[in-house]
Parts: C-alpha cells; structure tokens; sequence
C-alpha cells in the first residue's frame, strides 16, 4: 500500500494533515520538500529552457494521453 499526504515536521515528530487507512505500525519514507524562495524560483525558471525541445508538433500527439 502507498500513499502520499502532506505533514509537518516539528521537533522531531512528522504529524500528518490528512487521515490514512493504516491502523498498525508502518515503515515509512519522509521526504522533506524544499520551500519555494527568491533565489530557487530563478533557479527553477532558468532550467526551463532544458524542456523547450518537448515543445514541437511530433510530440503534440501525447499531450492528450
């Protein structure tokens, strides 16, 4: 069984915003997602430009899929 949900982390403990149908001890994974801010927004806006050869005709096709 997998399932995503958002949480916050707080002095070592993960408390999760939604409910899951999980009613014995779990492994889990926590991956902790990096807060968006001025200087990896520009970051983000230059690698942009590595995906513009997706952008064509040929590749329209899957757009809808």
């Amino acid at each position: 069984m997998k399932y995503a949900v958002e949480g916050i982390y707080r002095n070592g403990v993960v408390e999760l915003l939604e409910d899951v149908p999980v009613r014995k001890a779990t492994n889990v994974i926590v991956l902790f997602k990096e807060e968006l801010n001025d200087k990896n927004k520009d970051w983000l806006k230059l690698s942009e430009s590595a995906f513009e050869f997706w952008d064509n005709e040929e590749d329209a096709y899957y757009d809808e899929l």
